[in-house]
């Protein structure tokens, strides 16, 4: 006899996709052909083989996202072009809400209630970012005298970095 658990694991099994990494917009195996597999962790079951990322790898997205950042059409997009851009990705994040539940629960393990909770925070976080940039423009305080302070925050740059200890 299964359990309900079991059963909804069965349910949500994904085909065995092999996963490329992305680097200039272009997916691609990594420089030295290496990959790993990854496991469902409540169950085991094998769900994904992924492109294991190099040092060269990391430098290869490092440099295009530079080149990107430097002059790449992001960076001249006016602003509330950027803001419905953002607003697209969390509007179709939500519409695949069920879907990525369901892949954060193979791949890490969470309970629903976790799973549900995180890429939910995800979809907002988009959402508040298409707010932010349309609202935020700098601050201009008083200094003694006849100065003001002016603050304008501005990208710092790029750089390459696991996120996979932040986020557990």
């Amino acid at each position: 006899m299964t359990t309900v658990k079991e059963q909804k694991f069965e349910a949500m099994a994904v085909k065995r996709e092999t996963y490329q990494l992305i680097i200039n917009g272009v997916r691609q195996d990594s420089v030295n052909g290496e990959t790993y597999k990854v496991y469902n962790p409540a169950t085991g079951q094998e769900v994904a083989t992924v492109a294991k990322a190099s040092k060269e790898d990391a430098e290869l997205a490092v440099h295009a996202a530079r080149n990107a950042f430097d002059f790449g059409k992001w960076r001249n997009f006016p602003v509330s072009k950027r803001s419905r851009t953002l607003n697209k990705i969390a509007s179709i994040m939500r519409s695949r809400f069920n879907e990525l539940v369901e892949l954060e629960i193979l791949d890490t393990g969470k309970s629903l209630a976790a799973a549900q909770g995180q890429v939910m925070q995800a979809i907002e976080d988009f959402e508040f970012y298409a707010g932010a940039i349309v609202s935020h423009r700098g601050a201009v305080n008083s200094m003694p005298g006849a100065f003001q302070n002016i603050t304008e925050k501005e990208p710092v740059g790029v750089c390459a970095r696991s996120f996979l200890g932040i986020i557990q």
